[in-house]
Protein backbone atom coordinates (compact mmCIF):
# COMPACT_ATOMS: atom_id res chain seq x y z
CA UNK A 1 0.00 0.00 0.00
CA UNK A 2 3.02 2.25 -0.40
CA UNK A 3 2.85 3.63 3.12
CA UNK A 4 -0.77 4.74 2.76
CA UNK A 5 -1.93 2.96 5.90
CA UNK A 6 0.93 4.30 7.98
CA UNK A 7 0.37 7.88 6.80
CA UNK A 8 -3.38 7.77 7.45
CA UNK A 9 -2.76 6.17 10.82
CA UNK A 10 -0.25 8.83 11.82
CA UNK A 11 -2.40 11.70 10.54
CA UNK A 12 -5.40 10.46 12.49
CA UNK A 13 -3.53 10.67 15.81
CA UNK A 14 -3.52 6.87 16.02
CA UNK A 15 -7.30 6.53 15.73
CA UNK A 16 -9.16 4.21 13.43
CA UNK A 17 -10.54 5.92 10.35
CA UNK A 18 -13.93 4.87 8.99
CA UNK A 19 -14.16 4.92 5.21
CA UNK A 20 -17.65 5.11 3.71
CA UNK A 21 -17.25 3.65 0.25
CA UNK A 22 -19.50 1.67 -2.02
CA UNK A 23 -20.14 0.52 -5.57
CA UNK A 24 -18.48 3.45 -7.29
CA UNK A 25 -15.20 2.53 -5.53
CA UNK A 26 -15.53 -1.20 -6.19
CA UNK A 27 -15.91 -1.96 -2.46
CA UNK A 28 -19.53 -3.16 -2.73
CA UNK A 29 -21.19 -4.97 -5.62
CA UNK A 30 -24.39 -6.81 -6.44
CA UNK A 31 -23.57 -10.41 -7.24
CA UNK A 32 -25.84 -12.82 -9.04
CA UNK A 33 -25.56 -16.14 -10.82
CA UNK A 34 -25.49 -15.93 -14.63
CA UNK A 35 -26.92 -19.45 -14.69
CA UNK A 36 -29.93 -18.56 -12.55
CA UNK A 37 -30.92 -15.16 -13.93
CA UNK A 38 -32.55 -14.44 -17.27
CA UNK A 39 -31.34 -11.75 -19.66
CA UNK A 40 -34.03 -9.14 -18.87
CA UNK A 41 -33.37 -9.45 -15.12
CA UNK A 42 -29.59 -9.19 -15.68
CA UNK A 43 -30.18 -6.04 -17.76
CA UNK A 44 -32.33 -4.57 -14.96
CA UNK A 45 -29.76 -5.37 -12.25
CA UNK A 46 -26.89 -3.91 -14.27
CA UNK A 47 -28.83 -0.71 -15.00
CA UNK A 48 -29.79 -0.29 -11.34
CA UNK A 49 -26.13 -0.75 -10.39
CA UNK A 50 -25.11 1.96 -12.86
CA UNK A 51 -27.82 4.29 -11.52
CA UNK A 52 -26.61 3.76 -7.95
CA UNK A 53 -22.99 4.40 -8.98
CA UNK A 54 -23.97 7.64 -10.73
CA UNK A 55 -25.96 8.74 -7.64
CA UNK A 56 -29.17 8.74 -9.70
CA UNK A 57 -30.85 6.12 -7.52
CA UNK A 58 -30.66 6.20 -3.72
CA UNK A 59 -31.46 2.78 -2.28
CA UNK A 60 -31.95 4.38 1.13
CA UNK A 61 -34.71 6.77 0.02
CA UNK A 62 -38.24 6.10 1.21
CA UNK A 63 -40.73 4.83 1.38
CA UNK A 64 -39.03 1.81 2.92
CA UNK A 65 -40.88 -0.77 4.99
CA UNK A 66 -39.48 -3.42 7.29
CA UNK A 67 -40.37 -7.12 7.31
CA UNK A 68 -43.41 -6.39 9.49
CA UNK A 69 -44.69 -3.83 6.94
CA UNK A 70 -43.87 -0.94 9.29
CA UNK A 71 -42.87 2.26 7.52
CA UNK A 72 -39.24 2.92 8.48
CA UNK A 73 -38.32 5.66 5.98
CA UNK A 74 -40.95 8.16 4.85
CA UNK A 75 -41.44 9.10 1.20
CA UNK A 76 -38.93 11.69 -0.07
CA UNK A 77 -36.61 11.22 2.91
CA UNK A 78 -33.42 9.17 3.10
CA UNK A 79 -31.50 7.35 5.76
CA UNK A 80 -28.32 9.15 6.75
CA UNK A 81 -25.01 7.49 7.57
CA UNK A 82 -25.85 7.00 11.25
CA UNK A 83 -29.26 5.51 10.42
CA UNK A 84 -27.69 3.05 7.99
CA UNK A 85 -24.93 1.78 10.27
CA UNK A 86 -27.38 1.40 13.16
CA UNK A 87 -30.09 -0.47 11.22
CA UNK A 88 -31.51 -3.25 13.38
CA UNK A 89 -34.23 -4.31 10.95
CA UNK A 90 -34.51 -5.99 7.56
CA UNK A 91 -36.30 -4.56 4.56
CA UNK A 92 -39.68 -5.93 3.48
CA UNK A 93 -39.12 -8.84 1.11
CA UNK A 94 -35.89 -9.99 2.74
CA UNK A 95 -36.25 -13.42 4.29
CA UNK A 96 -34.29 -14.09 7.44
CA UNK A 97 -33.58 -12.46 10.74
CA UNK A 98 -30.83 -10.49 12.37
CA UNK A 99 -29.04 -12.74 14.86
CA UNK A 100 -28.64 -11.76 18.48
CA UNK A 101 -25.20 -10.12 18.76
CA UNK A 102 -24.46 -12.21 21.86
CA UNK A 103 -24.64 -15.40 19.79
CA UNK A 104 -22.26 -14.28 17.04
CA UNK A 105 -18.85 -15.88 16.87
CA UNK A 106 -16.11 -14.25 14.78
CA UNK A 107 -15.06 -16.43 11.86
CA UNK A 108 -12.46 -14.24 10.20
CA UNK A 109 -8.79 -15.35 10.25
CA UNK A 110 -7.69 -12.44 12.44
CA UNK A 111 -10.14 -13.41 15.20
CA UNK A 112 -8.74 -16.94 15.18
CA UNK A 113 -5.18 -15.63 15.37
CA UNK A 114 -6.07 -13.37 18.29
CA UNK A 115 -7.89 -16.19 20.08
CA UNK A 116 -11.22 -14.35 20.05
CA UNK A 117 -13.17 -17.42 18.99
CA UNK A 118 -11.99 -19.75 21.70
CA UNK A 119 -10.12 -21.70 19.03
CA UNK A 120 -6.45 -21.14 18.35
Amino acid sequence: MNGTWRNLYEESEKRTINFWQGMNNGIVDILYSNRNINAPMKYLVENIKKSIMRNEFNIFEGPIYDQNHVLKVKRNTSLDYSDIVHMDWLVDGVKGEIPDIKTLIPTDPFSYMKGLTGKA
